[in-house]
């Protein structure tokens, strides 16, 4: 079976995405592309493209993310998973149509019906709450559902939405400008018709959904991508670099990867002899004490500028706090013209 959900892979420089995965594809991943499969197109750079994050987001198509609930009236309770599925389907299918302006792919993802929760493991639906420990199929599929029974009463259905942006939208402006666009498409677009025509006109039909109506759509919790955003959580490991530790981001991370929550920390535990050196490589580290920049004046004996003023004095330097301290204890000869150095022409 395909499995009909966004996913990411890396292609060239970039990682691209598409919804369909045939079965051969999934299960013969050297075939088709020589690496993983994301949900994410975060996890895809993240994984595939950490030492050059921004290059890849920025390369890769972008994709935004909002929640959706809407009461289904009429219809009847899934006994079981694969029926629970199948409603999901269907009404995967219309709110796609809905929400198709025909310049971007959009994607359902149903995650709850009634009291049941529906996940995805693997490509496999898999029903929790009410139908918790069921398996798909269990000793009433095949049975009519009492859809008499149903008459008004109502389910709610919430799930989230993926949608591919148009082309170069990359910018939050942009992004939100179309999220207002969709929106507006799947308020004021005939949901209710459009689930019945989908369930009658499916095979085998679903005819728990062929005289449901949809009613109180509503879309909430708009998540712009991390490359919009800049969300992305990084943490410090140490890598290749012999001189200090690498960021990157939580994503890339293996299970079972040592990973630390700031640059200090990775410094100490594995630049433990110069940490210093360490921190200033990696960028620097709030948690080590700013040294205390000592400046004032020091002999020089150039005719002009007997006692000049420098910061950073080291422990060995002589030094003094004002030029008339320098000029007294060195040049009490010629007092005048060191504390009134004469400018070079």
């Amino acid at each position: 079976m395909a499995n009909e959900e966004f996913k990411f892979f890396k292609v060239e420089d970039k990682c691209d995405s598409k919804i369909v995965f045939e079965d051969w594809e999934e299960n013969t991943p050297d075939l088709f592309h020589d690496n993983d499969s994301f949900d994410t197109l975060e996890e895809c750079c993240a994984n595939m493209f950490w030492y050059d994050l921004d290059g890849c987001m920025s390369r890769s198509p972008v994709m935004f993310k909002y929640e959706f609930c809407v009461d289904i009236e009429g219809l009847v309770e899934p006994l079981d998973c694969q029926n629970a599925d199948i409603y999901a389907n269907v009404l995967e299918d219309s709110l796609n149509t809905i929400a198709d302006l025909g310049h971007a792919e959009v994607d359902a993802n149903i995650t709850k019906i009634g009291e049941v929760s529906l996940t995805k493991v693997a490509g496999s639906t898999v029903c929790g709450g009410s139908l918790e420990g069921q398996a798909f199929t269990n000793e009433q599929t095949g049975s009519n559902p009492d859809i008499e029974a149903a008459a008004g009463s109502s389910l709610s259905v919430c799930g989230s939405m993926t949608i591919e942006a148009w082309d170069d939208c990359k910018e939050e402006v942009c992004l939100n400008a179309q999220y207002e666009e969709v929106k507006q498409a799947m308020l004021t677009g005939d949901l209710t018709a459009t689930i019945n025509q989908k369930a009658a006109v499916r095979l085998p039909p679903v005819p728990e959904l062929q005289d449901v109506a949809a009613a109180n759509l509503t879309l909430s919790n708009l998540l712009l991508p991390p490359s919009v955003t800049g969300d992305f959580e990084m943490k410090f490991f140490h890598g290749t670099d012999l001189t200090t530790c690498s960021a990157k981001p939580t994503l890339a991370f293996n299970v079972g990867d040592v990973q630390y929550d700031t640059l200090y920390a990775c410094c100490s535990m594995h630049f433990s002899w110069d940490v210093s050196a360490c921190c200033v490589n990696g960028g620097g580290c709030p948690e080590l004490p700013v040294a205390d920049v000592v400046d004032g004046y020091y002999p020089t004996s150039i005719q002009g500028e007997l006692c000049a003023y420098k910061s950073g004095f080291e422990a060995w330097e002589e030094r003094f706090d004002t030029i008339e301290e320098c000029c007294t204890a060195k040049f009490p000869y010629d007092l005048e013209n060191c504390k009134n150095p004469t400018p070079a022409p």
